[in-house]
Order: structure tokens, then sequence, then C-alpha cells
């Protein structure tokens, strides 16, 4: 970990990371630290200045540099100084896990404190690549060598980096590279960089235009955003390459079910927005999405879901070989008249790129979408406030022939507000017309949460909010309406909310009170189609039993109607005890009673009883634990049945200072559990028999149980471990049949053995089965590597490397054993070699063996910033099954340049030739890569 370190770049900072330690890692290195640029040595230092070409390792005994006086341990960075190396020389060094301090009284430290302001701070390092490609042959052998080729341009990242603060002054920083160890679906990439006039954001970004929400709905996309201030004027620019397409499924409640299916996966990584009746969900707090499967599943606390609430999920699914490739762009102009008064100016477009293989394919069109859009705020007298935005978008349905109408559309949002010392009252004019589309949503969702209405609207709305002493009040007045073109082929739904919402304390008791009311009628020209209606009134109080004990007490009635079809009143009561002031065990204990009664024909449908445990207790500094427990009893009368489902959670966390790290968590399910086949599927289809099977439902109780352990324990300074297991089983109890199951485990060690031997050891292995995608599939790893360095100018290396991928649906394996030796080789300070030969040896699926020789240099001048390098391959492939010999062929360029100061790009240039096999025809490809990375 680095920190507390300004570099001196003058300007504008464009900062990537690179990571190096993931290659490196394979040589046993504990710490690596990247030096780039020319070498400009101290005018004070009589010792010839080098630069380093191979490694130097430091010892776990102090460095003692032998002077007239006292020997004296010396820092790294003392160390380079007094040997005469530079610290923007050009080469690595390998530090021990531990570094002797430095004296804070010698001159090299004072003037690296002078140099420096320790206002940054990193932990850890991160990647950063992009990669493109060109190929002909076969696709199927191109991406086994070339696993970035499936998605075209990628945007590669590893491990976890978080940077903030000041890299020179006036310049901030704030980085986040986000990729769990545990889930490797919660990527999260973002670089942002901001000084006193300007915010560069880049990655992974959220699509976001400040101050607007019409324009640009949040998507996921790898892309570029910058603004620049000048005084009052801020200029944007945006630019991005959208990762997926947009998705809305809506699904309803099942009680103690956990997790529902998407109907398009893979995810995009953070794209998803999940609501419950409204109400936005945390995710990795209140839900989890397994991104590559297609799954949401909601974490205990959120349960039970009950039948009447609706859950919203809105994500992105990830392009695929059907779906053409989008660009984002957008400038805005933003002129601050002061602090609360501003009028802008956007302009944003979305395309795709035309591709007539795809057009011919799958019988669709590239489409346009351009914006343009003007917002304001402004602020007078009186507590006095208004914001307005107005948009209108035009759509080309077809850009490639233009043979499709243009759709155009447009959006006006009026509010006003009036704020007092005890109130404040806002009113709202919102009104979507019928062919406008903002980008990211293809069908546009009202503001509205609780009108819950698609496409154009009509909205007029106001809030009252009165905060007096100890007592608040909140009231809401909301309509709406739809299909404002009345085009006959659609139906028209108005909407109308009446809401409220107190607050208040008597004495030492809080107190809480709110309704609900909710009408919408649903019209066919001008036929009443359908009228829904919801009423809810809902209060509850608490109070303090002693300084340890606090109670809450909650009773709702809530009533649905859709008039002469059918009536549902739901009354439900909780209570809940819980504790207080204990630092170490907070616990908390609720029970919850529910009634749902068809008031059609006066029948009880259901009754549910609720009981949930929660206990976080903090052990001790190093242990801490959570442990969650949820009980289900439920008659459901009209399918004569009771349900039975309890729900149970632990996470654990146990660490002795740096060396051990132990964390744990399960989570065990037993109930009769539904999947959701179908979306947006209403009420009233329940009782139809056509519609009930719709609904997966296992005759016996399934069983679900998710586990995950990580261990990390340092060993010692020359060994360390690392174990990671994770499983999800689901199981129909009595007939013991497995619906689904997935298990990763994956075992790493690095051993520095005597005689300047390293030893890297890897084992991983995945398990997927899943009955509903028909998939059965194990995948097997195993790798060993070992390293010795021969004096400071040879370095030998063997690896082995065993890998089975079995497909048990198609009853087929691939299988690869593959041998290398290396040895490397300093020429000189300005050039190093290699030599390798590599035997593979393919089984199953692809039958055929290959042997390839390979050599590389490495050039670094002293003189220059520059670093080339080559590397050569050649070799033969045979394929047993049909007897073909064939060549393999390689070449690569490598360049690494310093574009400003502590800057450095790099690119690699891959041509590469594979041979024919059993099962494709072989290919000719192209790879280009590249990276930008800033030594810190």
């Amino acid at each position: 970990m680095l920190k507390n370190y300004r570099p001196r770049a003058p300007g504008m900072v464009f900062l990537f990371i690179l990571v190096f330690v993931g290659s490196l890692e394979s040589r046993g290195l504990d710490r690596v630290r990247y030096f780039f640029g020319k070498s400009s040595p101290s005018s004070k230092s009589s010792t010839k200045t080098t630069a380093l070409t191979e490694p130097v390792e430091i010892k776990s005994d102090p460095v003692v540099l032998e002077t007239s006086t006292a020997p004296k341990a010396l820092t790294t960075e003392e160390f380079l100084l007094a040997a005469g190396i530079p610290r923007e020389g050009l080469g690595w060094i390998v530090l021990p896990a531990s570094v002797p301090k430095a004296d804070p009284t010698s001159p090299q430290v004072a003037e690296k404190k002078a140099r420096f302001s320790p206002s940054v701070e990193i932990y850890g390092t991160k990647s950063v690549e992009f990669n493109n490609y060109k190929y002909k042959g076969d696709f199927n052998q191109f991406v086994q060598n070339n696993p970035m080729a499936i998605t075209d341009s990628k945007f590669e990242q590893h491990t976890r980096v978080t940077i903030q603060g000041e890299v020179t002054e006036g310049t901030h920083i704030h980085a986040v590279f986000d990729d769990s160890a545990e889930r490797d679906e919660d990527d999260k990439i973002l670089l942002g960089i901001r000084g006193d006039n300007f915010d560069l954001q880049m990655g992974r970004i959220d699509l976001k235009i400040p101050d607007t929400k019409y324009v640009l709905h949040n998507k996921k996309a790898m892309g570029i955003a910058l603004t620049h201030k000048n005084r009052k004027l801020s200029s944007s620019f945006l630019m991005a390459r959208s990762e997926g397409v947009e998705e809305r499924e809506q699904f309803f409640g099942q009680g103690l079910q956990r997790e529902y299916l998407l109907k398009k996966a893979p995810v995009v990584p953070g794209s998803e927005r999940v609501t419950i009746d409204g109400r936005e969900l945390v995710s990795g707090v209140d839900y989890r999405v397994d991104y590559e499967g297609g799954t949401l599943q909601f974490d205990l606390k959120i349960l039970p879901i009950e039948n009447t609430e609706s859950i919203i999920v809105e994500y992105e699914s990830l392009r695929d070989g059907n779906a053409f490739k989008n660009r984002i762009f957008s400038l805005r102009e933003k002129y601050d008249f002061d602090d609360k008064n501003h009028l802008g100016l956007t302009w944003a477009l979305s395309k795709d790129q035309i591709d007539e293989d795809m057009m011919l394919s799958t019988n669709l069109s590239p489409q346009q979408l351009s914006i343009l859009g003007m917002d304001g705020k402004f602020s007078l007298r009186h507590g006095i406030a208004g914001q307005v935005e107005m948009a209108r978008s035009v759509q080309n349905l077809d850009i490639a022939s233009n043979s499709l109408p243009l759709r155009k559309g447009s959006v006006i949002d009026l509010g006003v507000s009036q704020t007092g010392r005890y109130h404040k009252v806002s009113l709202q004019k919102e009104r979507i017309s019928p062919g406008y589309r903002a980008i990211g949503r293809d069908a546009f969702l009202t503001q509205g949460e609780d009108s819950g209405l698609l496409g154009d609207i009509d909205q007029n709305s106001m809030q009252l909010g009165i905060n007096r002493g100890k007592t608040s009040y909140e009231h809401l007045l909301r309509e709406s309406e739809t299909n404002l073109d009345h085009d006959p082929l659609k139906d028209t739904t108005e909407f109308f909310l009446t809401s409220g919402n107190l607050k208040s304390q008597i004495g030492s008791l809080p107190i809480r009170a709110g309704y609900k009311n909710e009408n919408k009628p649903t019209w066919t020209g001008n036929t009443l189609k359908e009228y829904q209606t919801q009423r809810k009134h809902n209060a509850g109080l608490s109070w303090d039993l002693s300084s340890r004990l606090r109670v809450d007490v909650d009773k709702e009635t809530e009533k649905n109607r859709v008039l002469n079809v059918s009536g549902l009143e739901i009354q439900s009561q909780s209570f809940a005890l819980s504790s207080r002031g204990n630092s170490r065990l907070a616990w908390n204990y609720g029970f919850r009673q529910r009634e749902a009664e068809d008031m059609m024909r006066n029948f009880t449908n259901e009754e549910s009883q609720d009981h949930l445990l929660n206990l976080n207790w903090r052990i001790n500094r190093d242990l801490q634990a959570q442990i969650e427990y949820l009980r289900r009893e439920e008659d459901n009368f009209v399918n004569r049945e009771t349900l039975l489902s309890s729900a149970t959670g632990m996470d654990l966390r146990y660490r002795v200072g740096r060396k051990f790290d132990y964390s744990v968590k399960v989570k065990e399910e037993l109930k009769r559990r539904l999947i959701l086949e179908t979306t947006n599927l209403n009420l009233v289809d329940l009782k139809n028999p056509d519609k009930r099977k719709d609904y997966v439902t296992p005759p016996n109780p399934v069983q679900t149980l998710t586990t995950s352990q990580i261990l990390r324990w340092d060993q010692s300074r020359d060994l360390d471990h690392r174990l990671s297991y994770r499983t999800m089983e689901e199981e129909e109890r009595i007939v013991n049949k497995m619906l689904s199951s997935h298990e990763d485990i994956a075992y790493d060690l690095r051993w520095n053995l005597p005689y300047e031997v390293r030893l890297n050891y890897r084992l991983a292995h995945r398990d997927r089965l899943n009955l509903a995608s028909a998939l059965d599939q194990k995948i097997s790893e195993q790798e060993t590597e070992l390293t010795r360095s021969l004096g400071r100018d040879w370095m030998v290396s063997a690896r082995y490397l065993k890998s089975d991928d079995e497909d048990l649906r198609a009853n087929n394996v691939l299988g690869l054993k593959e041998d290398e030796f290396k040895v490397d080789k300093t020429i000189n300070l300005n050039l190093r070699g290699y030599a390798s030969v590599i035997r593979r040896d393919y089984s199953g699926r692809e039958d055929r063996e290959e042997m390839t020789l390979g050599t590389g240099i490495l050039y670094t001048p002293m003189q220059t910033d520059l670093r080339l390098g080559v590397d050569l391959s050649k070799g033969k492939s045979e394929d047993r099954i049909t007897k073909l010999d064939s060549d393999l062929e390689k070449i690569q360029l490598s360049l690494q340049k310093e574009i400003f100061k502590d800057a450095i790009l790099e690119g690699i240039y891959k041509h590469e030739v594979e041979a024919p096999s059993s099962k494709g025809t072989g290919y000719t490809g192209t790879v280009y890569n590249v990276k930008v990375s800033m030594d810190f």
C-alpha cells in the first residue's frame, strides 16, 4: 500500500492505474513498485547513474551502506539514492514484506517530505486496458486463445483499489475500483479526477446528466465524461459505448421467496434498479444479483414480500450477437447565475452501428435517437423557488435506409415551491407526449412511482409539509392521465392519489399514522374497462421500556378492489422488541400477523404469522457475528394447503492482525417455493387456470442452502495461503431431487523456498447445475510454477497446467495439459531476452497436440523513456483425428512510452495463426491492446 504520495504532474492529470502484481506474483514476489521515465541523476551524487533492468531483491535484513561513519539501515528510497539509481529510473524494485523505518532526520527523508505533500491515500492497485481484434476463420478457436473477443472492445480490471486526495495543488482524485474476491459479479470501475475548473470520469461509469431527468436514463457504459468550468459557464462532454439493452420486469411477492428469475442474462453489472411498491432498494444490502445467471435474490431482512407488493426490476442485459453495437454522445452547456439559479442546454445522441450482416440475420434495423433539452432553476424572495425542464426527441427507426418515418415527441416539467419557517409547499406539472423517448428507456416510466404508469402522461401534483416542534405532517395530491393523443387502439388510464403521514411525540412516546387513497380507472374509448382502488391506513407507536429495551407496535389495514371483479382486504399487526445501548450485542425480535379476506365472497383467503429474530454480536475486536432467523406459517384456504417456511442466515468474521482473516456466510431456506416465469402478471390472473400454469410449483418442499467462505493466512514472510469456497444448492425434499447447484472452490499458495526458489500453486474447481436452463458443467484447473534465480543474469522457470472442462449435458469434455520451460537472460543494462518451450495436449472435444518454441527480447535504451519488446513463436500442431499437421505462428510487438510526466502509454500488437482442429478450420487473428498507466 502506497500512502500519502503526491505526483508533481502540472495541469490536468489523466490517471490510470496499472497492476503488475498479477503478472509478477507468479514469481513469488511480495510487493512491487514500478518506476518509469528518463534517468535524471542527482547533481549531488558522485556515483554513476544506472537504470534497473532486472529484479533487485532487498533481503529481510536491513540494507546497510558502508560509509566512513557507522553503518546505518536504509529505506528503499535511500538505498536507490545512495546507489546512484534515480527514483525515476526505468526498472522495478522488489520490496520485502516489511521495510525498516527511515531515520526521520536523514536529508533524503527531509527532501522527500519537501517534495511530496501527504494528501493522497492509495490502497491496492488496478489494471486498466482496452482491447480490440480482427480475425478470419473459426471464431470458436480464436476465442479460446483470446477470450476478450467475446465482447469486441473490452475494458479489463482486477482486484481492488481506492484512491482519494489531492494529487497536485487544486487537483483531486477519487478512484474506486471494486472487484470483490467473493463475488466476481460485483464490478464497479470508476476513475474521477477533479480540479478547480474541471471534472473527469472514466471507466465503467453511470451515464447521468445532472439537473436533468428526461434526457439520459441511468445506464452503465464504458466511456469518458468531462466537465470544464470557466467562471459561471460549465461545458460537459460525454462519450460512451453502451454495454447493454434496457429491460423492465414486474413480479409480485411470494412470501419468503428470495430468488426471482430474470428473462434476459447476462446482466450488465450494477445496471439494475429494484423497487418494491415504489421503495428503492440498495444493492448488496437489500438484494444481490447473479449477473451471469440472471437471478435476483433478496436479503432475509426484506422478507416476507406479500403477493400484493409489486417488485419492479429495471436492468440492462448484455448485448449479444443479436443486438447492434451502440454509442452515446452528449454535449451540455450550463450557466450558473449564482448558487440557486442556472440555465442549461443539452444535446444527446444514441446511435446504433450499421451492421449489414446482422440486419439480414435478425431482420432488425439500426436506430438513432437525438434529444435537445433545456433546464433551469430559479430562486426568488420569500422562499419561492422553481424549476423547469423541456426536451424534444427525434427517433429514426432505420438509419440504414431511412425508409421508416421519424418518431418525434416532447416533454415539459414545471415546478414551483415556497418554503417558510414551519412549512413547505410545492406544485408540479409534468407532460410527456406519446412519441417522446429518452436514452435508456424505450417505454418512458413516469416519475410518479405510485401510479406505475408507462408511456405518455399528463400529471399534476401538490405536496405540503409542516414541521412544528415534535410534530411533522406531509400531504400529497396527484392526478394523471395517459393516452394523450387519444389513440383508439390504446387504453386511457386516469390516476388519482391523496396521502398523508403524521409523526409526533406525546411526552416521551413517539406516535405515527398515515393513509393513502388511490383511484385508477381505465377506459377503452368511452367505455369503462376497469376501475382499481386502494385504501390504506396505518398507525403505530414506540416507547422505551428501559434504557436498554424498546417496543414498537403497528397496525395496518389495506383494501384493494377491482370494481365488479374482485376485492381484497388485508389486515396486519406487528410487534417488535429491540435492544438499546449495548455496543457489543444488538438484537431485535419481531412478530407479524396478517389476514387477507375476499370482500366479494366474504371468505378468508389466507392467514400468516411471521417471526423474525436478528442478532448482531461483536464478541471482541477480531470476532464479529450476525445471525438471522425468519419463520412463516401460512394457511391458504383457497388451495386448501398449509405452507411452512423458514430462513436462517449467519455471517461470521474472524481476523488476527494482518496475518489471518476468515469470513463465512450461510443462508438456508426450507419452503414450498414458487419461481415466477411470467412478468407483468395482474393479481386477478391468479384465478385464471390458464394463467396459473405459468407458475412452476414443486409438489414437495424445496430447500436452498447458500454458503460462502474465504480464508487468508500469511503463515510467514515466505508462505501465505488463500482459500475461497462458495456453494448454492436447491433441492426438492422428500424425493431428493436437485433443482440447481453451484460450487466454486479455489486455493492459492505462494512459497519462497531455499536457494532462491519460489513456488506458486493454484487449484480451482467450478460445478454448475441448473435444470431450468439445462446447464450441467464442471471445470477443474490445477497449475504449478517453480522459479529459480541463477545469479544476477539468469532466471529459469517451469510451469505445469492441467484443465478439464466437462459438459455433462453434451456428454463431452475438453482436457488440456500444458508444460512450459522458460529461461530469462539479462544481456546488459539495455537488453534482456528469453527462450521458452511449450507443449500442449488437448483431449476430448479437441484431440490434438502442439509444440511451440518461443523467443523474445526487451530493449530499454538508457537515455530515453522508450521500451520495446518483440516476441516470436513458431510451432507445429497435429490433429490426432484428422491426421492434419499445421503450422503455428505468432508475432507480438510491445511498446512502452512516457506520454507526460509520470504517465505511461503501453501498446501491444499481436498477429497469430492457429492450426485447424477436428472441430474447426483454424484462424488468422490480429489483436490490439492499449494500456495507459501512471506511477504514484
